[in-house]
């Protein structure tokens, strides 16, 4: 069952990292559509508060267990604080986050499309050792 939440999760970054890779200004259309839409931002971020808790709660048996748990763990830190803001820091959080540059965007992107495949390689590996 574990294999199976983690296959899930690095399916979930993987397609989330792969378009951001090849259209980068598709970033743009998803913040603008959080911030006039304050319920899509919630159900997002409580869709990432979820896959944080998962890779916690699934990734101890793992050789890489230190890396999916610090990293589960530093993202549920940051949706609790930005669940926890005013409407004002959502929307200058949001605001910062269209102005982020367009290189960054890519490097960040090819981040998350590397760790939804080192993710998928940890869960497989994990199932047949």
């Amino acid at each position: 069952m574990t294999t199976l939440i983690l296959e899930f999760i690095s399916g979930v970054w993987f397609l989330t990292g792969l378009p951001l890779l090849a259209v980068p200004t598709l970033w743009d259309r998803w913040v603008r559509g959080m911030r006039d839409n304050p319920s899509s931002y919630f159900l997002v971020l409580h869709g990432v508060l979820l896959i944080h808790l998962l890779l916690i709660l699934t990734t101890e048996r793992y050789q890489g267990a230190w890396l999916w748990m610090g990293l589960g763990a530093v993202g549920l830190l940051g949706c609790v604080l930005l669940l926890a803001g005013s409407h004002t820091r959502r929307l200058s959080f949001l605001d910062r986050l269209l102005t982020v540059p367009l290189w960054l965007r890519r490097l960040s992107a090819v981040l998350l499309v590397a760790l939804a495949t080192l993710l998928a390689i940890d869960g497989l590996r994990g199932t047949l050792s």
